[in-house]
């Protein structure tokens, strides 16, 4: 039991006490049944035992199961929602591209080579974040397996590359870490925070951000689920952050954490709280029979489903469309942006958002555009540009380099426009918008 705790790691919860002791229960009974000799005595003082063992441990799970169903309304419940009509329309000067993170991973690892000792490590999970009032994608160096950890002790840095420049260059930063997504044993970040909050449930994993002195820290989500259940109360996020040469930790509040961090909520979290959101509006039971306004989120974002932005203060927030879980239907129900240090949700679902295509559907029009070079589009983000509501999207080919970008009319889907550039594809979005008459202008106010 020992051993299966250390490597699995599984949260001091009922259901996982349950499942674990049942798990043993099952692999050990045959090896005892094997060893004791049949008796009456024997059926007597450990059958009997064992019957009632299973047979309360059965109820458990079954009793279990049943309030994880119940308790789903009261996740949805915990979820601070706002509702708004439409987002606020872009500035003039304002240019809503982030680079698709697999471009910029496409970079980066050409760039591996300038890493001592390369042959050792592997590129880590790519997390976008801004960094001295620029944003940038951060990623850390992680360890190719066991015997380069073995070999290595410690990582040799991270990169940083623009998230908003498709012609920037990834930089190397050189910062020895020993606790990692990829070390082993006690060095290894998910096990040195199991070690300390075993009541904690961990959400995703632990992600890279950078303070404004450039040292680096892992950021990991955590949550004690609520009652009998692994449901997460997401009134109550907490977030771990720890210090990857020494190892301390320290957990906050999302909305406490340093200033530094952007995404105290994780992704994954971000994508669970819309699947909440929209699945369960009215109850578990409405979900599987009637699905009255059931919505479900997409699953084109370019981190766990959902797609970092950031407005114009510098906050970050994860997007992603809501569409209808009824096959065959094309058109999004609305959208939600969640804030990544607070948790809270916001649905945009207004009259101007009724009708327009989902992120599905603004990537298969790109995909469409080029059959013969294979380009497809990734990372839609819908705006609102000058009262439009408009799905942006990253144009790569088979290899991962960008080459376009695409501006289409999400309530049109003959109205595209493709560019090399940022603001050279966005100023001919809005020439274009100016020469249909059915379009309003886009003026200085």
């Amino acid at each position: 039991t020992g051993v299966i705790f250390y490597f699995m790691m599984p949260a001091i919860t009922v259901p996982n006490m349950l499942i674990a002791n049942l798990i043993v229960a099952v692999v050990l009974l045959p090896l005892l049944l094997y060893v004791i000799q049949p008796g009456e005595k024997v059926e007597t003082k450990v059958l009997s035992p064992l019957i009632i063992f299973f047979s309360v441990g059965l109820i458990g799970v079954i009793v279990v199961i049943i309030l994880g169903f119940t308790t789903l309304d009261e996740a949805h419940q915990s979820i601070t929602v706002q509702e708004e009509e439409e987002a606020e329309p872009l500035t003039k000067d304002e240019t809503p591209i982030t680079v698709a993170p697999e471009f910029a991973r496409n970079k980066i690892q050409k760039a591996m080579s300038v890493v001592p000792n390369p042959q050792f490590y592997d590129l880590g999970k790519l997390q976008v974040q801004k960094v001295k009032e620029e944003i940038v994608y951060v990623a850390p160096v992680e360890f190719a397996g066991f015997w380069k950890y073995l070999r290595g002790k410690e990582t040799a840095g991270y990169f940083t590359i623009s998230a908003t420049n498709v012609n920037a260059q990834p930089e190397f930063h050189d910062n020895a870490m020993q606790y990692t997504n990829s070390s082993y044993f006690n060095k290894y970040v998910q096990r040195v925070i199991y070690n300390k909050y075993p009541h904690y449930i961990q959400s995703g994993e632990a992600q890279i951000e950078v303070d404004d002195e450039g040292k680096p820290w892992y950021v990991q989500t955590v949550y004690r689920p609520m009652h009998v259940t692994n449901k997460p109360n997401l009134e109550d996020l907490k977030v771990v952050v720890i210090d990857p040469t020494s190892g301390d930790m320290q957990m906050f509040d999302t909305n406490e954490a340093p200033e530094f961090i952007e995404g105290s909520v994780s992704s994954e979290m971000a994508t669970l709280e819309n699947n909440y959101f929209g699945k369960y509006i009215h109850g578990w039971l409405n979900s599987v029979f009637g699905k009255r306004d059931v919505k479900l989120p997409n699953e084109s974002g370019s981190e766990s489903g959902v797609t970092p932005i950031f407005d114009e203060n510098g906050d970050m927030f994860y997007f992603t469309d809501m569409t209808s879980p009824k096959e065959n239907i094309d058109s999004a129900l609305g959208y939600t942006l969640v804030d990544a240090r607070t948790g809270e949700l916001t649905y945009y679902g207004g009259e101007k958002n009724n009708g327009i295509m989902d992120s599905e559907g603004a990537k298969q029009i790109v995909n469409k555009e080029f059959p013969e070079k294979k380009w497809e589009g990734y990372m839609p983000v819908l705006y609102n540009v000058d009262g439009n509501p408009t799905w942006v999207v990253n144009v790569l080919d088979p290899n991962g380099l960008h080459k376009q970008y695409a501006y289409i009319k999400a309530n049109d889907s003959d109205f595209v426009v493709f560019g090399d550039t940022a603001n050279e594809t966005l100023d001919a979005y809005r020439m274009a918008l100016l020469q249909d008459p059915g379009n309003v202008g886009a003026t200085d106010e």
